[in-house]
């Protein structure tokens, strides 16, 4: 093709490779370069083998090392008419199945499988094939723990996926991707194919499956190893999401949002920072206070240099934001010496992903708690709300949804009743940028438009449990449309109740390595 020259336009080029019986075929592209496409609907490589699609390759991203199901690999470059490049250098070698980097041949009556790098994100451009044998008098049962996939593109169709093939007939039994786990596969006994592809550019965490001969015997995750903070014991407060003021909770629809009454929400945070003293402390973030040693709240309020603890303090039993005015003052302000960013959260040039907005920061001296100053509960671990579930969004943010903030002069709340997932997903919403640890919440009509920017980046998303007279904080406010308030696009917040178990793991290793006593 005249590599490392540019390629022909209009060129058409297919290779079969085939190695030796009881081999597979390890791929390897060195070099990678075709014309910019979007959906690689110009210039582009395809691979397959006898399963089908090994993914469909395109612009300057070099699939990752490709090993096929069986002994032969198809390999197929096409150009347009337009732009052309230096086109691509690749390399195969005849393996052991046994060297494949992920997916493998089982003959098991039970087993697990992940996507690469799992729990964590997986790699764009990577491809994994199980192929199960079971005895022909048995039936073997597909089914997902987790799906976390890249969801569907504008056409509806899936770039990463999982699909499932009868190994005998290779007749695909379904293609899936999103969020929502597939319902179990049965099917009957013989060779069962799972193959996993990743074509986008999207990271997500992938999914945890398995087989199973017997549908009653789900296989599960080997325990993770003990860590020595394990045992230590956290004392969540007993009274906690019962403020001593009664807040304004009527289901009125204010649009804009309206003034709280003061104190009703003695949990809300003023996360202040100043970078150098003598320059004055800002409000910067809200936050709430689920322990007398420890505020939640949001990782991009911690974005450098606002990443030293030395930087901040946090106020409470705030009403006005100017404290003067607040007679008389039951303000209480802590300094920090720590603060836990979710390891997950990316905020760069080059990359950004919002998934885990979510941080702890720990105060150097507990809080003294008081009529105006007391800490709301956490969820139940996985806890959802419902669709059309009244909560309330708090904080000193601004009141007009201005494309250059404002921080208001008093508290305010805004009641949001919280949209179900499917309908925040779709395009015309927030479409692939939505996760199922958020939460999307506000007014769909544009006449009841009201959003967080009556909050702060970090502050409480609160619901009061059904059947309960306690608020528990469900929420914390992570993003929005520009300029706050737009048509279609909700608050969105981080659901409290997808990071139980970081939040409980996370302060007991605090509280081990700081050696202090709780």
């Amino acid at each position: 093709m005249g590599f490392p020259g540019s390629y022909n336009n209009k060129a058409r080029c297919e290779w079969t490779i085939q190695v030796p019986d009881g081999q597979v075929v390890h791929l390897h592209f060195s070099n990678f370069s075709l014309e910019e496409s979007q959906l690689c609907i110009n210039d582009k490589v395809s691979i397959r083998d006898r399963v089908g699609s090994l993914g469909t390759h395109c612009s300057h991203v070099p699939p990752t090392d490709l090993v096929s199901d069986g002994n032969k690999l198809h390999i197929s470059f096409s150009s347009n008419d337009k732009v052309v490049d230096t086109g691509f250098m690749a390399t195969w070698r005849g393996v052991s199945p046994t060297e494949a980097p992920c997916g493998g041949s089982f003959n098991t009556a039970q087993g697990e499988m992940t996507s690469p790098n799992w729990p964590n994100d997986y790699q764009a451009q990577s491809v994994c094939t199980w192929r199960i044998s079971i005895p022909a008098a048995k039936s073997v049962h597909i089914g997902f723990t987790h799906f976390e996939l890249q969801a569907a593109n504008m056409l509806g169709n899936c770039v990463d996926y999982v699909e499932v093939f009868n190994g005998e007939t290779m007749a695909s039994l379904g293609r899936f991707c999103g969020f929502a786990p597939p319902s179990t596969i049965t099917i009957p006994g013989g060779t069962v194919v799972i193959r996993f592809v990743s074509n986008g550019v999207d990271h997500q965490k992938g999914f945890r499956g398995y087989w199973t001969t017997d549908a009653s015997v789900v296989p599960t995750l080997p325990p993770p190893p003990p860590n020595p903070w394990d045992d230590i014991i956290i004392t969540w407060p007993v009274d906690c999401g019962k403020p001593s003021v009664k807040p304004k909770s009527a289901a009125m629809r204010v649009v804009n949002g309206e003034q709280a009454i003061p104190h009703s929400w003695p949990w809300q945070v003023s996360m202040q920072a100043s970078p150098m003293l003598p320059i004055p402390y800002m409000h910067g973030c809200g936050g709430s206070l689920i322990h007398e040693d420890w505020i939640l709240t949001a990782a991009h309020c911690f974005m450098f240099p606002l990443n030293n603890p030395s930087y901040w303090r946090m106020c409470l039993g705030k009403h006005h934001m100017n404290s003067s005015m607040d007679v008389p003052s039951a303000e209480e302000c802590y300094k920090v010496d720590g603060i836990i960013r979710h390891e997950g959260f990316v905020y760069e040039q080059d990359r950004t992903d919002i998934t885990n907005d979510i941080a702890l920061v720990h105060l150097a001296t507990a809080v003294n708690m008081t009529k105006e100053i007391s800490p709301i509960c956490l969820p139940k671990p996985g806890a959802v709300m419902p669709a059309g579930t009244p909560c309330y969004v708090t904080g000193w943010g601004d009141e007009k949804g201005n494309l250059f903030p404002k921080v208001s002069d008093k508290l305010n709340q805004a009641a949001l009743p919280i949209i179900d997932f499917q309908t925040c997903s779709k395009p015309a919403y927030w479409w692939d940028t939505l996760r199922p640890s958020m939460i999307c919440a506000g007014y769909e009509s544009p006449d009841e438009l009201k959003s967080a920017c009556q909050g702060d980046s970090g502050g409480p998303f609160a619901c009061s449990a059904s059947g309960t007279t306690s608020w528990e904080v469900h929420g914390i406010v992570s993003f929005g449309a520009q300029g706050c308030i737009k048509d279609k696009k909700p608050s969105v917040f981080t659901r409290v109740s997808a990071f139980s178990d970081w939040i409980d793991t996370n302060i007991k290793k605090f509280i081990h390595e700081s050696g202090k006593s709780y």
